[in-house]
């Protein structure tokens, strides 16, 4: 007589607690669970903006702004040369090309020096400050060669420094601290060879042409400054974008990790089940109908002491699945 049974050996149960693949989700900052249940630390989030913070970031745009200033001041010392041109022409007597070249070209040195700096070391951290002195003595050169042509104090004179001084603030890449310190700077020396280099210019017309700059440097330092601080305002709204971003993809990541495991935990419980399954079903099957024989006493009770055991390593299964979620719940 042909009977069909299915075996069940308890000590081939293995504890879910052993399948890998747990499903946790990590806080940001700690150790959080892969797929194959190793514990790696979590990526950390972006910090918030600070003022050392924004100072780096402002630091790391002066290698191309050190090249826009250099290249603006090699450009604006050509156009200054043809506007001396066009206002000395009329003059008696009116200074030869020469003199022009030599008092207006000589400046070129300085941007040629900016430029060949950034080039050779756009990482150092001296060429903010290196940039700054670089411009200060660009102004005051060209600032000195009007008042050497006899244009001291006339409008193109005033227009001259005016746009060294709004090319600086847009330009460079400073704190309103520190863009206010290079204003001082600038119309201090202005002031200096002003009030130095007088050549025949009335005393009051000196001191009227420097309060209206001093004024106009004022209005200028005050729009910057509310630039500066609509700047920073911006670079926090993207700090905190950008830390958003980075929070989303982390638990994304987590995500998908934590699905992944999911599926293999599925699987591996599915197929841990399926084996007891298999031999409950065959074993009923077999008391259902037992074949063309009776079944020995014997045998029939050791088809339903392996049925009972198939049940038992089920409910096992079960019970630990239930204490894995309490204890990580």
């Amino acid at each position: 007589m042909l009977r069909l049974r299915v075996r069940v050996d308890p000590d081939r149960d293995r504890s879910p607690a052993r399948i890998h693949g747990r499903c946790d989700i990590a806080r940001p900052g700690t150790a959080r669970a892969t797929s194959r249940g190793v514990a790696s630390p979590a990526q950390p989030l972006p910090h918030p903006p600070t003022d050392h913070g924004y100072r780096e970031f402002l630091r790391s745009r002066w290698p191309t702004r050190a090249r826009l200033l250099a290249v603006y001041a090699a450009c604006g010392s050509v156009v200054l040369l043809l506007l001396d041109l066009a206002f000395t022409r009329g003059r008696t007597p009116a200074p030869g090309l020469t003199r022009l070249l030599e008092l207006r070209l000589g400046w070129l040195a300085v941007p040629a020096v900016g430029w060949r700096l950034k080039h050779a070391s756009p990482r150092w951290r001296g060429l903010p400050a290196v940039t700054i002195l670089l411009s200060l003595v660009y102004t005051w050169g060209n600032d000195w060669t009007y008042l050497m042509l006899g244009m001291g104090g006339r409008v193109i004179h005033v227009l001259g420094v005016l746009v060294c001084f709004v090319t600086a603030a847009a330009l460079m890449p400073t704190t309103t601290a520190e863009r206010t310190g290079v204003f001082a700077l600038m119309a201090g020396g202005h002031l200096a060879l002003d009030l130095g280099v007088p050549l025949g210019r009335p005393l009051a017309e000196r001191l009227w042409t420097d309060l209206a700059l001093l004024v106009f440097v004022a209005v200028t330092a005050a729009v910057f400054s509310g630039f500066s601080a609509s700047h920073r305002r911006r670079y926090a709204y993207r700090c905190d974008l950008e830390r958003s971003v980075a929070a989303l993809e982390e638990s994304r990541r987590r995500a998908d990790e934590s699905a992944a495991a999911l599926r293999q935990l599925a699987a591996e419980v599915a197929h841990e089940v399926s084996n007891p399954l298999a031999a409950l079903k065959a074993n009923v099957g077999w008391l259902g109908d037992p074949g063309p024989g009776p079944a020995e006493p014997a045998e029939r009770a050791e088809v339903i002491r392996e049925t009972l055991l198939a049940i038992d390593r089920i409910h096992r299964i079960v019970e630990r699945l239930q204490l894995g979620r309490e204890g990580k719940a």
